[in-house]
């Protein structure tokens, strides 16, 4: 498994190339940023009641589900991936969440102190 951080950013940046841009946008409005730009991947973010991750995705026509990191269960991961889903849950920010989510087999994590988590995950040998 290759984990990876990702920070939270209130911008896009142009020069990456569209392969490697997600665009995160909650499920209610994924489906139309699909028709847009098809050529951005595309993140549903959820947060509220928990449902099947499987289900936020493919409403959202989305190839990534990014509940808020409370959400997250190892079943929940092994249901989405089973259904060729990446899994990048927000906003964590300790280590002890970030060893729950790494535990349940997330993908990637957002967080606010990236620098902290790459340091977390090198002392794991994640990185």
């Amino acid at each position: 498994m290759k984990l990876v951080a990702i920070a939270r950013a209130p911008f896009s940046v142009p020069e990456i190339a569209p392969a490697r841009r997600v665009r995160f946008s909650f499920a209610a409005t994924a489906a139309a940023m699909k028709r847009l730009a098809p050529e951005i991947r595309l993140a549903a973010l959820w947060e509220g009641a928990p449902r099947p991750f499987v289900d936020i995705a493919s409403e959202a026509e989305a190839g990534i589900i990014s509940p808020d990191f409370h959400l997250v269960t190892p079943e929940q991961v092994k249901a989405a991936h089973a259904a060729k889903l990446e899994v990048v849950p927000w906003t964590a920010d300790s280590p002890e969440d970030w060893q729950k989510l790494i535990d349940a087999g997330v993908d990637a994590i957002i967080t606010d102190d990236p620098a902290a988590l790459i340091a977390y995950m090198k002392q794991r040998g994640l990185r």
